[in-house]
């Protein structure tokens, strides 16, 4: 079976239970990878971000839904500036 970090496709579950191996925490405490190590840090949820890395799993993230957000927000403003210089 290939590692989940080489595969192409990763699914949710490989994607909550790779990080629940690489925070050594259950997946249902995950912490936002974000602001998690703060003493107030929030639990993350594990998604998908808008990018486009050939290593499937380097597309999934966890995070806190105020981080998500402002993942988003960069995410979406790099691809933006990435279209534009490509015209």
């Amino acid at each position: 079976m290939t590692p989940v970090m080489e595969k192409t496709n990763v699914s949710r579950l490989e994607a909550t239970l790779y990080f629940s191996r690489l925070q050594k925490r259950r997946y249902n405490e995950l912490r936002c990878l974000c602001c998690g190590d703060q003493p107030d840090g929030k639990l993350g949820v594990v998604q998908r971000q808008n990018t486009r890395y050939v290593h499937d799993i380097s597309n999934w993230t966890c995070l806190c839904d105020v981080c998500a957000k402002e993942n988003s927000e960069h995410w979406r403003d790099m691809w933006e500036e990435y279209y534009a210089n490509c015209m």
